[in-house]
């Protein structure tokens, strides 16, 4: 299990696109809806488990922009999956994010 902060995520359903993935994801975890979704990766990755086994997956990188002024509380979701959601400014993004998520932001960030 990765323990720190990370962007949200989820895996396309049958039938789904990246983007219809991406919105039912975030309404999932963080009980939000989105403006202006745009999708700004795509990254060709190996996940390779502790016991060895590998898979390749593609991962979608979006942004969007949220409609509510603020975050609503938890989803059933979010707390079945044991998830803190939180906003961060730019400057004080946790340095404490996973799977090169800080990175992402960052990149994506300064490109904007």
């Amino acid at each position: 299990m990765h323990t720190g902060w990370s962007l949200p995520g989820g895996t396309v359903e049958e039938g789904e696109d990246f983007s219809a993935a991406f919105r039912r994801e975030i309404i999932e975890e963080i009980g939000v809806s989105l403006d202006l979704v745009d999708l700004i990766e795509v990254q060709r990755k190996k996940f390779i488990s502790p016991q060895g086994e590998s898979f390749d997956f593609l991962l979608a990188v979006f942004e969007a922009r949220m409609r509510e002024e603020e975050l609503p509380g938890p989803t059933d979701d979010a707390i079945a999956e044991g998830l803190e959601i939180a906003l961060f400014y730019l400057a004080d993004i946790p340095s404490e994010m996973i799977l090169g998520d800080r990175q992402k932001l960052t990149h994506h960030l300064k490109a904007s």
